[in-house]
C-alpha cells in the first residue's frame, strides 16, 4: 500500500492501542489522583461500616429421631410397647423439615418472645436495639390502633419519669402518619391514651443498667404478620447432610441474645406441636373405648340384675354341678363363641365410628381386634393421611386444592376400610351361626335339664360374654393412656444456638474496605484511560511512527498543565496562553526540554550535512497554536549557543508570534516588503542574553500580508540574510489557513512541519504524508511539540524538568 492510499482509518488501527507501560507511567505521573479517591473510598467505606448495624448470626443442628431406628434404648422402648401399638409411625425428615420452615411455627415464637416490639438506643453513628436484660422498661399494647403499627421516642430520666413523643401511626393502607402530641408518663401499670392507641409502660425486673443521664429509646412496634414475615424472611431451615437426619436452622438478627432465644423457642415450640399431633391418635382412640365401656358396663349390670332377680324369685342354687358333663362338650365351642362375639362386637362399634359423620375428620381407633389384617392395616395408612390433610388444611384452608385432593382419598380409603370392616361384620356372623348350630346340638343334651337351669344358662353366658368385652376394653384404655403419658420429644439438640462465632456476619467489614480500596484505584484508573483512550489528539511519537515524513524529534511540554484552572478560562485567555512566548533554552541549563532542542539541533544537523551553513529552514503547522514560535525561538537559541549568527525572520504578518520575544517593535519585515524602508538590516533586532541570535520582526501588521511577501523583495531579504547569518530560520502561517507559507517555501532549503501533542487530530495525519508526497515543501521533516513527560522518551532515561 503506498503513503498516500493509506487512511486515517489504518493509522488509528495501528496507533490507537495504549502501551500498558504507557498507561502505568500515565498512573505514576497522577499518583496525586489515585492516592485522593484511595483516601476518599477508604473514609467512603469506614464511614459505611460505622453505619451501618451490625448484624449477627446464629445456628443450631438437631436431630430427628427415627423411632424404628432412633438408638438401642429407643429399639428397646419400641420392642416392650409394640404389641400395644405405640411407635408405630416412622417420623420423615423431609416433613419435619416443612414443619419447622412453617409460620405456625414462627406464629407462636413471635407470640411467646413478644417479637412484635422493637427497642432501639440512639448510638454514636448508627441506633442499637435493647433487648432482655438491656431493656430498661417493655411497652404492652392494646387496642385497634396498635395492631397497624407505631414508632415513637421515649425519653427517659434516671428517676423514672417519661416523655413519649415523636408519635408515628400507620393507615390500613401502609402510609406513616405523624402526631405532634407528647405525653408525660411514669413507668408503671398505667394505661396510656397515646397516638400509638392504649399503652402500659412495664419495668424490666431483668434490666441490669445504671441510668445517670437521660437516656433516649425508639419503639417501633409492628403487626404480628410483618414480624413473622420478617422472621422467617432471615430464617433458613435446610438439611445439614443429604445422608443424614440432622437439620440445620440459622438465623440473622441485630440481637444475638434474641437470635438465641429464637432458635430455642422454635425448637420447644416444634417438638410441642409435634407431642400434639402424636396424641390426636392416642385421644381419638381413648374416646371411642371409654365410649364403649360405658355402654357395656350399662348391659353388665342389666344382666347381673336379671339373674340376681331370677334366682331370688325361684330360690335357686348352682346348677353348673348338674349340668357339669353336658356343659364340658360345650365348653370349647363357648370359648370360640366368646372369642367370635367380641369380634363381631369391635366390628360393630367401628362400623358406628365409621358412619358417624361427626368424626368424619377424627382418626380411627387402632388394635381394635376385630380380627381383619386388611383392617388393621389400612388403619395406620388412613390416619397418617388424615394427620398431613388437616395439618395443610391448619395452615392453607379448605378449599386447597392440595386439601381437596386428599380428602378424596380420605373418602375412598374410609370407604374401602367400611367394606372391609362390613365384610368382616358378615363373616364373623356366619361364623358364629354355625358355632350355635354347634351349640345347639351340645344342648340337646340337656333336655332332661330343668328349664329354670337352661334359662340360667343362657343369661349367664350372656354376662361372660359382656364381662370379657369388658376386661378387653379396660386393657386397650390402659394401653392408651401409657401411650399419652410417654412424652417422647421427635428432636435431639445437637448443636445449640449459643454455640458459634460471636462476630457479626454483616457489614462485612473486610469486603467493604477491599471493594472501597480497588474502587478508589479502579476509578480514577478507568478515567485516566477513558480519557486517554478516547483521546482523538496525537498524544506522542508513537502516533507518528508509521508516517513517511522523517522525524526531526519531539519537545516535552514546558511548565505546568492545570487541566482544572483551563476550565474556567476563556477563550481568550486560552488563546493569549497560547500565544506568549517561552525562552526555554539557555546556556548551563540541562532540563529534560534542554535536552530536547539539543538532540532537534543535532538530528538537524545531521539532515543538512555538510551544506549546514548558510541554510534557511522555514517553519510552518497545520493549526495555530502549534508553538511554532516558540520552537523557532528556542531551536535557534540553541544554534547560538555553538556560536553560530542565526536569523530569525519572522514571516507570519498575521500574527507576528516571534517578534513578542523581542518586543513587537514598529518596523521589520512589513516595511522593508511594502518599500517603507530600503534596508531590513536596519530593522534587525539582537536577542537579550543571547548572543548571535537575531530577530527580523514582522513591523507594523500590513492590511495584504500575500500581496507583500509575493514581492521581489523577500527574495532579495532571504539571500542576504542567507549572506550574512550561518543559518536564517523563518516563522511562517499554518499552510491549509493562508496562502503565505506556500509564497515562503520556494526561498526555504528546508521546512520543518511542527505538530503539538494534544491539539493535532490523528485524523489529520494522512494530510501529513500527502504534503511531503506532493512536494510542496523542500526536504520536509516533522517535529513533535509538547509532549507529556510519560510520553516522551526522554522520561525513561531519566531526565525530568526542573522547572
Amino acid at each position: 500500500m503506498s503513503t498516500d492510499s493509506r487512511s486515517y482509518h489504518d493509522f488509528e488501527e495501528e496507533d490507537s492501542r495504549m502501551n500498558i507501560a504507557q498507561f502505568l507511567r500515565l498512573c505514576a505521573q497522577r499518583w496525586k489522583w489515585f492516592l485522593l479517591s484511595l483516601v476518599a473510598f477508604l473514609a467512603i467505606g469506614f464511614l459505611y461500616i460505622l453505619r451501618q448495624q451490625p448484624v449477627y448470626e446464629r445456628s443450631a443442628e438437631v436431630l430427628i429421631k427415627d423411632q424404628d431406628q432412633g438408638g438401642s434404648s429407643s429399639m428397646d422402648l419400641a420392642g416392650a410397647f409394640s404389641s400395644l401399638g405405640l411407635f408405630g409411625s416412622k417420623s420423615s425428615v423431609y416433613n419435619e423439615l416443612i414443619a419447622l420452615r412453617s409460620p405456625a411455627i414462627m406464629s407462636e415464637v413471635v407470640k411467646r418472645l413478644d417479637l412484635t416490639t422493637t427497642y432501639y438506643e440512639k448510638g454514636a453513628f448508627h441506633w442499637n436495639i435493647l433487648y432482655g436484660a438491656a431493656t430498661p422498661f417493655t411497652v404492652v399494647f392494646d387496642g385497634d390502633k396498635s395492631k397497624r403499627g407505631a414508632i415513637f421516642r421515649a425519653a427517659l430520666q434516671p428517676d423514672g419519669t417519661m416523655k413519649l413523643y415523636k408519635f408515628i401511626t400507620f393507615s390500613p393502607d401502609g402510609k406513616p402518619i405523624k402526631h405532634d402530641k407528647e405525653i408525660e408518663a411514669r413507668i408503671g401499670a398505667t394505661v396510656l391514651h397515646t397516638p400509638a392507641g392504649n399503652l402500659m409502660l412495664m419495668p424490666n425486673p431483668n434490666y441490669k443498667g445504671v441510668r445517670e443521664e437521660e437516656m433516649t429509646v425508639i419503639v417501633t412496634h409492628t403487626t404480628p404478620m410483618a414480624a413473622i414475615n420478617n422472621f422467617c424472611g432471615n430464617l433458613k431451615v435446610d438439611l445439614v447432610d443429604q445422608d443424614a437426619e440432622v437439620i440445620g436452622l440459622k438465623i440473622k438478627d441485630l440481637s444475638p441474645t434474641r437470635a438465641e432465644d429464637i432458635l430455642d423457642e422454635m425448637i420447644v415450640v416444634y417438638n410441642e406441636k409435634w407431642i400434639e399431633d402424636k396424641n390426636k391418635l392416642a385421644i381419638s382412640t381413648s374416646q371411642f373405648i371409654n365410649e364403649r365401656l360405658a355402654l357395656i358396663e350399662k348391659e353388665l349390670g342389666e344382666v347381673d340384675t336379671d339373674i340376681s332377680n331370677y334366682k331370688s324369685e325361684h330360690l335357686l342354687t348352682d346348677l353348673q354341678e348338674a349340668s357339669s358333663i353336658y356343659m364340658n362338650q360345650a365348653a370349647l365351642i363357648s370359648d370360640k363363641m366368646l372369642e367370635v362375639s367380641n369380634q363381631l362386637s369391635m366390628a360393630k362399634f367401628m362400623l358406628q365410628y365409621i358412619d358417624n359423620p361427626a368424626k368424619r375428620h377424627d382418626v380411627l381407633p387402632v388394635n381394635t381386634g376385630v380380627g381383619s389384617m386388611v383392617v388393621e392395616q389400612e388403619i395406620p395408612v388412613y390416619n397418617t393421611l388424615l394427620m398431613q390433610r388437616n395439618l395443610l388444611a391448619s395452615n392453607s384452608s379448605e378449599n386447597n386444592p392440595a386439601v381437596r385432593d386428599m380428602d378424596q382419598q380420605l373418602a375412598s380409603q374410609r370407604s374401602a376400610i367400611r367394606s372391609a370392616v362390613s365384610h368382616q361384620i358378615e363373616t364373623l356372623q356366619g361364623v358364629l351361626s354355625n358355632l350355635r348350630h354347634s351349640q345347639g346340638e351340645s344342648e340337646s343334651h340337656l333336655a332332661s335339664t330343668p328349664s329354670q337351669a337352661l334359662y340360667l344358662l343362657s343369661i349367664e353366658r350372656q354376662q361372660k360374654v359382656k364381662e370379657a368385652l369388658y376386661i378387653y376394653l379396660l386393657q386397650k384404655r390402659e394401653e392408651n393412656e401409657i401411650n399419652m403419658t410417654y412424652e417422647a420429644y421427635n428432636t435431639r439438640i445437637i448443636t445449640p444456638p449459643d454455640y458459634g462465632d460471636q462476630a457479626p456476619v454483616s457489614p462485612k467489614k473486610g469486603i467493604i474496605m477491599l471493594v472501597a480500596f480497588v474502587l478508589g484505584l479502579a476509578i480514577p484508573g478507568v478515567a485516566l484511560y477513558m480519557a486517554e483512550t478516547g483521546n482523538t489528539k496525537v498524544r506522542s511519537r508513537k502516533d507518528l511512527d508509521n508516517l513517511s515524513v522523517p522525524f526531526l524529534g519531539e519537545i516535552p511540554f514546558h511548565g505546568s498543565r492545570h487541566r482544572i484552572r483551563s476550565l474556567f478560562r476563556t477563550r481568550k485567555q486560552k488563546q493569549k496562553q497560547i500565544d506568549t512566548p517561552l525562552k526555554v533554552v539557555s546556556e548551563g541549563n540541562r532540563d529534560v526540554v534542554n535536552e530536547a532542542f539539543r538532540v532537534v539541533r543535532t538530528n538537524l544537523e545531521m539532515m543538512m550535512g555538510r551544506s549546514s551553513e548558510h541554510q534557511v529552514v522555514m517553519m510552518t503547522s497545520f493549526n495555530p497554536g502549534s508553538g511554532k514560535s516558540f520552537v523557532i525561538f528556542n531551536l535557534g537559541a540553541t544554534f547560538a549557543l555553538k556560536r553560530k549568527r542565526v536569523l530569525m525572520i519572522d514571516a507570519d504578518l498575521r500574527h507576528g508570534s516571534l517578534s513578542m520575544y523581542v518586543g513587537s517593535p514598529r518596523h521589520g519585515v512589513a516595511n522593508y516588503l511594502s518599500g517603507k524602508t530600503d534596508d531590513w538590516r536596519q530593522d534587525v533586532v539582537s536577542v537579550p542574553e543571547h548572543d548571535d541570535l537575531y530577530i527580523l520582526p514582522i513591523g507594523y501588521r500590513p492590511p495584504n500580508p500575500a500581496e507583500l511577501l509575493e514581492s521581489p523583495r523577500l527574495k532579495s531579504l532571504i539571500e542576504g540574510a542567507r549572506e550574512d547569518y550561518d543559518l536564517v530560520l523563518i516563522d511562517c502561517p499554518p499552510v491549509d489557513i493562508v496562502v503565505d507559507t506556500q509564497l515562503v517555501a520556494p526561498y526555504a532549503d528546508r521546512t520543518l512541519f511542527v505538530v503539538r501533542a494534544g491539539l493535532f487530530e490523528k485524523e489529520d495525519v494522512v494530510d501529513i504524508d500527502e504534503l511531503y508526497a506532493s512536494g510542496k515543501f523542500r526536504q520536509m521533516s516533522l517535529l513533535l511539540n509538547g509532549t507529556a513527560e510519560a510520553h516522551t522518551r526522554y522520561h525513561a532515561y531519566g531526565y525530568h524538568s526542573d522547572i
